[in-house]
């Protein structure tokens, strides 16, 4: 640590340490470089210039644009202009080549993914579907199914098989799973692992897991039961976070018309991230929640209860002291059902165990009598009044 006390701005731009510790912070590195900044509190300054300019360099984007390297050099020939010694010239170039090979030796660091989000619209669907890598479209009727990824070329759906004729490395490799309102699955990827997806939602992956990484692309809710493998790390991509894991369960909520996207971790551990380039990690624990509000673009971690978050696997909805607005929308969901709220129920809540093998009209009914509300239905209508 003695040895940053005389660093300047050159020298903590290409400190591979330094760039660690911007590019892919965690605690302990966190910790470390607070305690340079609290024991050498005239570099803070310096520091933080510092970590600007790495950032701003981005140099992990490959490959680097023309633009990028033409701005570069014009920055090379104006502290040339400058009379700087030569030394500081090569000093610049290092900062690129270190931060490429940081690039390639840490896995952790992230682009935004370049799964396209803005397609994924369940709503263009009135029942659950497979969409396979050979473009064929798959209907599925049954409210509640199971699907088996067994390979490529074979999908078996509650016991029939679906065939592809899309080979097992071709480039065009993605399978999509549509669930609509009111319908649910249970999925068994290539590797093994068990997800549970809720209605609403879709899941796309690979026919295979052939990289360094297992990635999978999520716009709803869904159950994950990882495979336990720590040299391919699963992940998890939101149109707003990533999820890191080796293998572990945890729950993710990524609902468009939600102002949130929430990852609870029952088992093994994860990671959560903003899907930005440099976005900061954040470590969860069993037990406990990393909750992104979408409008602050901020992450929050706090201790939650499990069952009120996993419980919709099991054909439950658990709630303690819950906003009843947001009761009443999961409700919706399940059910595919239209569900008008006519009147602010802000400070309403509600806690029970709502059981969602019953009527719709129960479940509501169920509701009702515990808080202050009332419902009619008219056609397909259901108005929730207080």
């Amino acid at each position: 640590m003695k040895k940053y006390r005389n660093y300047n701005f050159d020298q903590f731009v290409t400190d591979s340490d330094f760039i660690h510790w911007v590019i892919d912070p965690d605690i302990e590195s966190d910790k470390f470089w607070n305690q340079v900044i609290k024991q050498f509190p005239d570099k803070k300054t310096t520091i933080n210039q510092a970590v600007l300019f790495v950032k701003s360099l981005k140099a992990v984007e490959r490959p680097i644009p023309q633009d990028r390297l033409d701005s570069v050099w014009d920055k090379v020939t104006k502290t040339k202009e400058r009379k700087i010694r030569l030394q500081t010239v090569w000093r610049w170039a290092a900062v690129f080549i270190i931060l490429a090979s940081i690039s390639i030796l840490i896995p952790n660091i992230r682009r935004a993914p370049e799964f396209n989000f803005a397609e994924n619209k369940t709503d263009q669907f009135d029942q659950a579907t497979i969409i396979l890598p050979d473009g064929s479209v798959n209907a599925i009727p049954e409210k509640e199914s199971e699907i088996k990824i067994a390979s490529a070329k074979q999908i078996i759906v509650n016991k029939d098989t679906l065939s592809s004729s899309i080979p097992e490395k071709s480039e065009v490799k993605l399978i999509k799973v549509v669930m609509p309102y009111g319908q649910q699955t249970s999925l068994q990827l290539p590797d093994g692992t068990t997800v549970y997806v809720n209605a609403g939602s879709q899941l796309s992956f690979p026919v295979s897991f052939d990289g360094k990484q297992r990635e999978v692309y999520l716009t709803g809710e869904a159950f994950f039961n990882v495979v336990k493998d720590k040299e391919h790390p699963f992940i998890v991509n939101t149109p707003d976070i990533e999820i890191v894991v080796t293998g572990t369960e945890f729950n993710v909520s990524s609902y468009s018309d939600d102002n949130f996207t929430q990852t609870v971790l029952v088992e093994g551990a994860v990671s959560v991230r903003k899907n930005e380039l440099f976005g900061k990690r954040v470590d969860i624990l069993p037990g406990e929640s990393a909750f992104f509000d979408k409008e602050s673009k901020s992450i929050n971690t706090s201790k939650v209860d499990i069952e009120q978050y996993t419980s919709w696997i099991h054909g439950y909805i658990i709630c303690k002291n819950d906003p009843v607005n947001e009761v009443i929308k999961k409700v919706g969901r399940y059910y595919n059902r239209d569900i008008k709220v006519m009147d602010n129920l802000s400070g309403i809540t509600f806690s029970g165990k709502l059981d969602l093998k019953e009527d719709v009209q129960n479940v509501l009914g169920s509701i009702a009598y515990t808080s202050s509300i009332t419902f009619e239905t008219e056609s397909d209508i259901i108005r929730i009044k207080n």
